[in-house]
């Protein structure tokens, strides 16, 4: 994967800090320049946020271009009163269906992002108490966003996030729909400084990011001292015992949930090519540290971690699709049929089926020309390939207590 930091220049000695230097965030150089490229996007999504109208509890909604179908599901099912979407790289054609079909706010970034970014944006940009909310999460039971915004009100000066999928053996919540304390951000920001949602490694890479500026952030002394108190850590202060949400990197440029370590779930070749270093996902370093300070995090409901989980992560009340976002951008090894059986195979070819359907409900709504060309790209209905039918996903959700989805 490049590095592509976009071509600019890290600040002059001597300038003025920016809110986020200004704050300690940024450790290395290569998350300087990953800041150059961003700052426009973010100081316009700041000016955005204080003009809008109804400023409380706001529930984000992030999404790049060609992803219409997931969110015209999602927001047919939530229910939030301030609802706001952030779009990246849309087309001119997709924003202007948005607009016509929606009435919630629309924040559009024109660079491709990921949204790790976006969280990163929302974390140095709200005030206000926020939620998040996956394009391919759909929330069925509208008691959720409001519950969310209870468990950390609750205790505003001790419960850091609270959400509905979880992470184990240290519970912590994952990102699909989950609902974040401000007022926790800014204090656990004053005691260890440089603190993101993003993912975090122990060496420069860009490894767990999807745009080509972007890197993992560097995980600092601050960070290991608070995680220690949670976790024990190895003579390098990496986590000692494999944990949910963290991530092994493989010199094939892989990455597998640590969980997965010395399993047949990873493809041989991966093996082969040798365990470099850990990457701790969204969300993960920032709740360890906050744990290790003494808050707390808030499961409001505790489905299972979407990372490797054959079944279905959700209930009649959420679903989270893994992969729908993603499948065809991934290597082709990654949901080969043969590997159907394996919690990746499985995962992929359920989300495959998922996107399908979404996608002929929006291009018979009269989708932009684009989304019948990523249809065709799927393939006939029934291809060969899908061992998982429309028929077997649809049984599968439907011993979760999901139906009438698909």
């Amino acid at each position: 994967m490049a590095h592509g930091h976009g071509g600019t220049s890290a600040p002059r000695p001597g300038s003025a800090p920016t809110p986020v230097q200004a704050a300690g965030r940024l450790a290395t150089d290569w998350e300087r320049r990953m800041d150059e490229v961003e700052r426009p996007h973010r100081d316009a999504l700041q000016r955005f946020l204080r003009g809008l109208a109804n400023p409380a509890r706001p529930v984000f909604m992030f999404f790049t271009g060609g992803k219409l179908h997931l969110v015209d599901r999602a927001v047919r099912y939530l229910t939030a009163e301030n609802l706001i979407l952030i779009g990246s790289a849309l087309s001119g054609e997709e924003a202007a269906w948005l607009r016509e079909h929606h009435s919630y706010p629309l924040f559009e970034i024109p660079i491709r992002v990921d949204g790790n970014t976006v969280w990163e944006f929302l974390f140095d940009c709200c005030d206000a108490n926020f939620a998040w909310v996956d394009s391919d999460c759909f929330v069925f039971d509208p008691a959720l966003p409001g519950a969310l915004f209870d468990a950390i009100e609750a205790d505003p000066d001790k419960i850091a996030i609270a959400g509905t999928f979880v992470f184990r053996p240290v519970e912590l919540v994952c990102t699909p729909f989950a609902a974040v304390n401000t007022r926790v951000v800014r204090q656990v920001r004053d005691q260890v400084g440089q603190v993101t949602p993003g993912p975090y490694a122990y060496v420069n890479t860009p490894l767990g990011r999807t745009v080509p500026h972007a890197v993992a952030r560097r995980v600092t002394a601050a960070h290991r001292a608070a995680m220690g108190r949670v976790v024990a850590l190895d003579e390098r202060g990496r986590p000692a015992a494999p944990q949910e949400g963290i991530l092994d990197a493989y010199g094939d440029g892989s990455l597998f949930p640590a969980t997965w370590r010395g399993s047949d779930r990873i493809p041989a070749a991966t093996v082969a090519s040798g365990r470099l270093h850990l990457i701790l996902d969204t969300l993960v370093l920032y709740e360890l540290v906050a744990l290790g300070l003494g808050f707390s995090v808030r499961p409001v409901l505790r489905i299972g971690n979407y990372l490797g989980l054959e079944g279905v992560q959700g209930t009649s009340q959420v679903l989270h699709v893994g992969g729908v976002a993603s499948h065809l951008e991934l290597p082709p090894e990654a949901v080969s049929t043969d590997r159907v059986g394996l919690g990746l195979g499985h995962r992929m070819h359920r989300a495959r089926q998922v996107d399908r359907a979404l996608l002929e409900q929006l291009v018979a709504a009269g989708a932009p020309d684009a989304y019948e060309e990523r249809m065709a790209r799927l393939g006939p209905p029934e291809a060969a390939a899908d061992r998982l039918s429309r028929e077997s996903v649809i049984a599968e959700l439907a011993s979760a207590g999901i139906t009438g989805f698909l």
